[in-house]
């Protein structure tokens, strides 16, 4: 009797893109300049120092004393500014990532101000990090260009939070190099991989 031909499927392969990301901004200073100038349309120079910051930011929790760790995906200082990016593999609600980032966004800012408050000399003033989502998974539902919020304040005034953002499944690899996005190339991996 003939043996039964086995037919090969291909595994989806696990990959933590989020790490391979992080490792290709980190490859060259200059590549993810030319990055951050195209997604902010900036001008920054290629030979600007970039600080890559660490990837935790801690929040406290007054009603046990506990302290929270809290990972973000990067964040990097160039000239003073700082930009925060966030990697959505996965799909998931925009407005509960947006809420996020702005938690990210406040938490950041608060241990910025608690890291200089002997300098504070004309009041304490927020200051949200330059932020941007990637989202990498097709879902259509997800905006064109930005996420947006309304921030209302004690005074009714309202403020408007807006983290713009790319959908990366609409990016080909030549796009992706005409717009000096080159460390964003391995999410153009074959789609036998799965980003999760």
């Amino acid at each position: 009797m003939p043996a039964k031909s086995r037919k090969k499927t291909k595994k989806k392969v696990p990959l933590n893109m989020d790490e391979i990301i992080k490792m290709m901004f980190k490859m060259s200073d200059r590549l993810t300049i030319s990055l951050i100038n195209s997604l902010f349309d900036r001008n920054i120079p290629l030979d600007a120092e970039v600080i890559y910051e660490t990837n935790e930011i801690h929040r406290f929790n007054q009603k046990d004393s506990s302290v929270k760790v809290i990972r973000i995906d990067m964040l990097l200082t160039i000239n003073g500014v700082r930009y925060h990016f966030e990697f959505e593999t996965i799909n998931n609600d925009t407005d509960t990532i947006l809420i996020r980032m702005f938690e990210y966004g406040f938490v950041m800012s608060i241990n910025e101000i608690k890291s200089k408050i002997a300098n504070i000399k004309d009041g304490i003033k927020l200051s949200f990090p330059t932020q941007y989502i990637i989202f990498v998974e097709q879902d259509d539902s997800i905006p064109e260009s930005e996420l947006t919020m309304k921030v209302i304040l004690w005074d009714g005034k309202e403020v408007e939070y807006r983290v713009p953002i790319m959908r990366y499944w609409t990016e080909t690899v030549a796009s992706l190099v005409e717009k000096r996005l080159v460390p964003l190339l391995p999410m153009q991996l074959s789609p036998e991989y799965d980003y999760h």
